[in-house]
C-alpha cells in the first residue's frame, strides 16, 4: 500500500533568513568589487601617468622641456599614449604640469584647497602651489567655465576639438591642440606679473581690447591668420607664424622661430623687437601711416620722407628667416603646414641637417586639388586639402641629410579618377612626398640632399567611414619638391641615394603642373636611382602645358638609374613630357621651352634615354655621354 507523501517547501522562517544571508553577502561583496574595480582603475590611471612622465623626461633630456601642451601630447603619442581619450576615475582630473613639463591626477576640487591632500598622484616635481593657469585640462564643448570661474589653461576634447573653434572671455592659457580655431579672444585676469601661454592654429586673436588691454605677460605658438594685440606695458612674444598683426598698444617680440607681418602700428609710444632671429615683415602696400616710419626704424626699416606705403620702404640689415637645427627646421615646416607659406620672405639655411626618420613634408597635400587653393596672400589655405611653400629657400650650399618616409602617414589625399580602383566600394587617392611636398611660385637653391632614401612603391589603405577600403598611392614625388604649381625655379640642387613610388617620381622634382607661368630648372645634378609604377624621370615630370609658357631646363646633369615599370615605360634621364595624353607639345607651347646643355648617363628603360616628347628640334641640344 503506497502512502501519500507531500512535497515539503519552505517555510517562512526559512525564506527570511536566506534572504538575510543574500543581504548580508551583498553588503560584504558589493563594496569590494567596487572597491576592486575602483583600485583597478586608479592603478592604470596611475601608471598610464607614470609611463607618460617617464617619456616626457626622456624628451626634456634631449631636446629641452615642452614649451605647450601640444608638444607634451605629442611625446605621449611616441608610445601610444592619447592622453585626452582616458577618462579620470571617479571624477579626478589628470592635468599637465607646464611648469616641470609633467602630468598628474588631482581631485576634482583641487584647485579650492590647493594641498598636497587633494593629489592623486604626481611625480616629486609636482608643487601643489603652482599657479593654476599653469595647470592644463582638457575640456568638452560647452564645459569651459565663464571667465570668473576659470583656474586651469584650457585645451580642447571629444566633439569640440572637431570643430572651428571659438573661444572667448579667456583668462587663462589655451592650446588649440593641433585643431583648427575660428577665435581666440584673451582678456586676461588683471596681474601684470602673470604668464600665460597661447597656441593657435588658423583663425583670429584678439587680445585685450580698446580701454582694456591685457595684463601680463603672453607668450604665442602656433599660426594664426590675424592677431589684434592691446597689451599693457608688458609684452606679446610669438615663436610662431602671424599673417596680419594689428599691434595697437603696449609691446610685441618676435622671439626664435617666430615671423609676423606686421600691418598697424601707428602709436609711436609701441615698443617693437626682434630675438633670436624672430621676424617683423611690413608687407608691401601697407601705408606709413597704418605702420609710421618711427616704429619701421624699430625693426630695421628705413622709409623716405615722402613714401607713401612700404613698396618705397628699405631693409636695413639681415630680415632672412634662418634655420640653423633641426628643430628650427621642424618648427619652419610646422609653420608652412599650419598655413604660413612665407611668401615673399628667404629662408636661409645656415648648417647641415640630418633629419630623423619619418620626415613629414614642407607643405602637404596632393596635386588634384585645384590651383587656387594654394594661391594665398600671406597665408596658405586650411581646408583640409593642403598647403605650400611660396618663398625663397636658400640652401647655402648647407646638406640635408637621411630624407625618408619610414612611417609616413600622409594627412591629405585627393581621388584620382583616372586611377580609381575598380573593385567594389573602394576608391584610389593620392599624396605628394618630398622634402617639400607642394610648392606655389617657389624659389629653391644651392642645396644637397643626401642619403636619401624614399620608398613609397608599396600602396597604402586606410580605412573609411563610407567605404570598406580606400588605396592610396604616392603620387608626385621628389627628393626635392614633391608637386609644384605656379611659377618655380630651382637651381644648385644635388641629390644622392633613392627615390621610389607610384606616379611621376623623380629624383628633384616629382611633377610640375604648368600653368601660363615660368619654370627654370638649372644647374641641378641628380644621383638619386629613379623608380615609378608610371612614370619615372631623373630631373622632372613636365604635365599639362599651355601657350604662354616659360620652360627652361638648363644644365642639368642624370647619373641615376631611372626604371618604370609600366608597360609603356616613361622612363626618361632628365624629363618626361605630358599634356595629359601621350606627351605631346603645340608648335605655340615649343616656343616657348628651352632645353640646353642636359647631361644623361644614368640607365634607362627607354629607347629615349633623355626626354619623351615630340620636342624634336632640341635634340641637337642635348649631351649625352
Amino acid at each position: 500500500m503506497l502512502k501519500n507523501k507531500k512535497k515539503k517547501g519552505f517555510t517562512i522562517v526559512e525564506l527570511v533568513i536566506v534572504i538575510a544571508v543574500i543581504g548580508i553577502l551583498a553588503a560584504i561583496l558589493i563594496p569590494t568589487f567596487i572597491n576592486l574595480t575602483a583600485r583597478a582603475n586608479r592603478i592604470s590611471n596611475e601608471s598610464f601617468v607614470r609611463n607618460i612622465n617617464t617619456q616626457l623626461a626622456m624628451d626634456d633630456a634631449q631636446n629641452n622641456k615642452h614649451e605647450t601642451m601640444e608638444g607634451a601630447l605629442a611625446a605621449a603619442k611616441k608610445i601610444g599614449f592619447h592622453v585626452d581619450d582616458i577618462t579620470p576615475y571617479e571624477g579626478n582630473d589628470i592635468i599637465w604640469d607646464e611648469t616641470n613639463d609633467r602630468f598628474a591626477i588631482v581631485k576634482g576640487d583641487f584647485a579650492q584647497y590647493r594641498d598636497a591632500d587633494h593629489v592623486v598622484f604626481a611625480d616629486s616635481t609636482f608643487n601643489p602651489a603652482t599657479p593654476l593657469h599653469k595647470l592644463w585640462k582638457f575640456y568638452e564643448e560647452g564645459s569651459v567655465p565663464a571667465t570668473a570661474n576659470q583656474t586651469y589653461s584650457i585645451a580642447p576634447k571629444g566633439a569640440w576639438a572637431t570643430k572651428n573653434i571659438e573661444v572667448t572671455g579667456l583668462k587663462v592659457g589655451f592650446d588649440a591642440c593641433g585643431k583648427s580655431i575660428s577665435l581666440v579672444e584673451f582678456v586676461g585676469n588683471g596681474d601684470d606679473t602673470a604668464k600665460f601661454t597661447i597656441r593657435t592654429n588658423g583663425g583670429k586673436l584678439k587680445i585685450g581690447a580698446e580701454g582694456s588691454p591685457a595684463a601680463g605677460t603672453l607668450t604665442h605658438y602656433g599660426t594664426i591668420d590675424e592677431a589684434v594685440v592691446y597689451t599693457t606695458g608688458n609684452s606679446f612674444h610669438t615663436h610662431g607664424a602671424i599673417g596680419k598683426m594689428e599691434l595697437k598698444s603696449g609691446k610685441a617680440v618676435a622671439e626664435k622661430n617666430g615671423i609676423v607681418y606686421l600691418v598697424e602700428a601707428a602709436d609711436p609710444a609701441l615698443k617693437l623687437e626682434e630675438k633670436d632671429g624672430g621676424r617683423f615683415v611690413i608687407p608691401a602696400g601697407v601705408s606709413t601711416e597704418d605702420v609710421i616710419p618711427a616704429n619701421a626704424s624699430k625693426i630695421g626699416y628705413t622709409v623716405a620722407p615722402a613714401a607713401k606705403n612700404y613698396d618705397e620702404a628699405t631693409i636695413v640689415g639681415n630680415k632672412d628667416y634662418e634655420i640653423g637645427s633641426l628643430s628650427s627646421l621642424e618648427t619652419f615646416r610646422d609653420l608652412v603646414n599650419g598655413g604660413f607659406n612665407f611668401k615673399g620672405l628667404t629662408v636661409k639655411l645656415t648648417a647641415n641637417i640630418t633629419l630623423n626618420d619619418g620626415w613629414t613634408p614642407i607643405g602637404e597635400g596632393s596635386r588634384e586639388v585645384s590651383l587656387t587653393n594654394y594661391q594665398g596672400s600671406y597665408l596658405g589655405t586650411q581646408d583640409g586639402t593642403g598647403t605650400s611653400f611660396s618663398g625663397i629657400f636658400d640652401g647655402n650650399n648647407k646638406t640635408i641629410s637621411n630624407l625618408n618616409a619610414k612611417g609616413y602617414s600622409p594627412k591629405f589625399f585627393s581621388v584620382d579618377a583616372e586611377n580609381s580602383n575598380d573593385k567594389a566600394n573602394t576608391s584610389y587617392e593620392v599624396f605628394t612626398f618630398g622634402l617639400f611636398g607642394i610648392a606655389y611660385g617657389a624659389t629653391i637653391k644651392d642645396l644637397t640632399l643626401k642619403d636619401v632614401n624614399i620608398d613609397l612603391m608599396n600602396h597604402l589603405s586606410r580605412p573609411n567611414s563610407e567605404t570598406a577600403l580606400k588605396y592610396a598611392a604616392a603620387d608626385s614625388v621628389g627628393a626635392l619638391v614633391g608637386w609644384a604649381t605656379g611659377s618655380l625655379n630651382v637651381s644648385g640642387v644635388e641629390i644622392f641615394g633613392t627615390v621610389k613610388g607610384g606616379d611621376a617620381i623623380s629624383g628633384i622634382v616629382g611633377r610640375v603642373t604648368v600653368g601660363a607661368n615660368q619654370i627654370s630648372i638649372s644647374g641641378c645634378t641628380n644621383r638619386a636611382n629613379v623608380t615609378s609604377d608610371k612614370v619615372a624621370s631623373g630631373i622632372v615630370r613636365l604635365y599639362k602645358a599651355s601657350a604662354g609658357n616659360s620652360v627652361s631646363l638648363l644644365n642639368n646633369k642624370n647619373y641615376g638609374d631611372i626604371v618604370s615599370n609600366s608597360p609603356k615605360n616613361f622612363a626618361a634621364g632628365i624629363s618626361v613630357f605630358c599634356d595629359g595624353t601621350q606627351g605631346s607639345y603645340s608648335q605655340e607651347t615649343n616656343d616657348s621651352i628651352r632645353i640646353m646643355n642636359l647631361t644623361q648617363s644614368g640607365n634607362t628603360n627607354h629607347d629615349n634615354p633623355v626626354s619623351i616628347s615630340y620636342l624634336q628640334q632640341a635634340q641637337d641640344n642635348l649631351i649625352l655621354n
